[in-house]
């Protein structure tokens, strides 16, 4: 995103798009792959209810978080608020998954194994 303003001609602005894409696409999917790699060992029903359970927490941020990005806009007239924003959400997730317990921690607590 901080580049977007960089791109100057198509052809710079379809490789940024390439990039980006990739990126955005590997890190919507790894969550799952994460998921599958620490409870490998459960019935895949468990692995999906977890999965469900990741997504039902990532969908408020993806309903209001454009919102508040667009009211901090239309509040100062720039992006720039809105990247801070976002990016004080992005740290605060990066702590928030500090204190996530190992996997066989959470196995435990949830019977697994």
């Amino acid at each position: 995103i901080l580049a977007w303003p960089h791109c100057y001609d198509a052809t710079s602005l379809r490789l940024l798009t390439i990039i980006y894409g990739s990126c955005t696409t590997v890190s919507f999917n790894l969550g799952l792959v994460i998921l599958t790699n620490a409870f490998g060992s459960a019935s895949p029903t468990t692995i999906l209810h977890l999965s469900g359970l990741m997504n039902v927490i990532a969908t408020p941020g993806y309903l209001l978080g454009p919102s508040i990005v667009g009211y901090l806009y239309d509040l100062n007239g720039n992006y720039i608020s809105g990247s801070l924003f976002a990016g004080a959400v992005i740290f605060l997730s990066f702590v928030s998954v500090c204190f996530v317990p190992h996997p066989d921690v959470q196995k435990k607590r949830l019977g697994i194994e």
